[in-house]
């Protein structure tokens, strides 16, 4: 574990150094424990500050991918995800970690590769406690392409979710490729409430229509936690959950 606890922590992050926050996740019915959502952050040599999905992206927004690039941040946060699990193991602890991929990236045959080999190389009773999280999906992607993404996930991943692009709201072929879960990301922003609480109704129902548990991310501020429970959300995390 480090000292880096939650977002906010994050502006202490040294010029050349990296981490990963495994946020809390909860139950928005009773607020129980859940598992983490794996958040990664690095901070450049030149300062800049990478959080979350501006790490996982990187190298895949070309008309090329840098699958190097790619594949080493997907094994470092991966790496980091098992570290946490063994960790809390040898506490006499077991919880689950949600782990953000790029879709895009693991449609790659190299990336594909690399991240089968990850799966492979731990144990296998770990594996049940990871759940990934596929993001970043091509604007037009065919069920041939997200079959394949989910036959590889679920080699890792018994549970496996999808946080489908913004402005989608039929989840069929989610569910038609055995994608258990849906989910949004809010990056902790103060999102208008009356807007929200309409999204969320819209969400909700697209994923019971598909019988797709829900999860929303980076939840922050109470009135939308608040929202998200009355719109019937599944699971939270974020800086006010």
């Amino acid at each position: 574990m480090n000292s880096f606890q939650k977002e906010s922590d994050l502006s202490a992050l040294a010029p050349g150094t990296s981490t990963v926050i495994f946020r809390p996740v909860r139950k928005a019915g009773d607020g129980s424990s859940a598992g983490h959502y794996c958040v990664p952050a690095k901070r450049t040599n030149e300062g800049e500050l990478l959080v979350g999905d501006g790490i996982m992206l990187a190298g895949s927004g070309g008309k090329v991918l840098d699958t190097k690039r790619l594949t080493e941040n997907i094994q470092w946060v991966i790496g980091k995800a098992v570290a946490f699990l063994r960790t809390r193991r040898s506490r006499g602890e077991e919880t689950t970690v949600i782990v953000p991929m790029n879709a895009i990236a693991l449609g790659s045959k190299d990336v594909a590769t690399s991240f089968a080999q990850l799966c492979r190389s731990a144990e296998p009773d770990l594996r049940d406690h990871f759940i990934v999280e596929a993001f970043n999906f091509p604007r037009k992607m065919n069920l041939s392409f997200l079959d394949d993404i989910a036959i590889l996930l679920y080699s890792f991943s018994p549970v496996y979710l999808a946080r489908p692009n913004l402005g989608w709201t039929d989840f069929t072929i989610f569910a038609n490729c055995n994608f258990q879960g849906a989910s949004v990301d809010l990056m902790n922003k103060p999102w208008p409430e009356d807007k929200v609480r309409t999204f969320f109704e819209e969400f909700v129902g697209g994923a019971r229509t598909r019988r797709l548990s829900t999860y929303v991310h980076g939840v922050g501020s109470s009135a939308i936690a608040k929202a998200a429970k009355a719109a019937g959300c599944d699971y939270m995390d974020g800086e006010q959950v």
